[in-house]
């Protein structure tokens, strides 16, 4: 199932492109406010220890800028956070 996640996120099956820096604008800036905006869009509130856990597992500086919004690397990266913020336990339960 997890493996459905990141290949939807990171259109893999050439289906469309999803450009999350458009959907969540300015907090897109660092892989550490993405993540923390999509937890908060998936669980309601931000949890600093799962976040922690995806920002390691993404292996990405946290705090430096992610990219230029709009760029293909910049996008796969969001969709990557996203999808990995989408298969933490706390998600799966609800």
């Amino acid at each position: 199932m997890a493996g459905l996640r990141v290949g939807v996120a990171e259109n893999y099956w050439g289906t469309g492109l999803w450009e999350p820096s458009h959907a969540i604008g300015g907090a897109a800036r660092t892989p550490r406010l993405a993540v923390d905006h999509f937890l908060g869009a998936l669980h309601g509130a931000g949890d600093s220890v799962t976040a922690d856990a995806i920002l390691v597992g993404a292996g990405w500086p946290p705090d430096q800028p992610i990219g230029e919004p709009g760029k293909p690397e910049t996008e796969k990266r969001l969709a990557r956070l996203a999808a990995l913020c989408a298969m933490t336990p706390a998600f799966q339960v609800a």
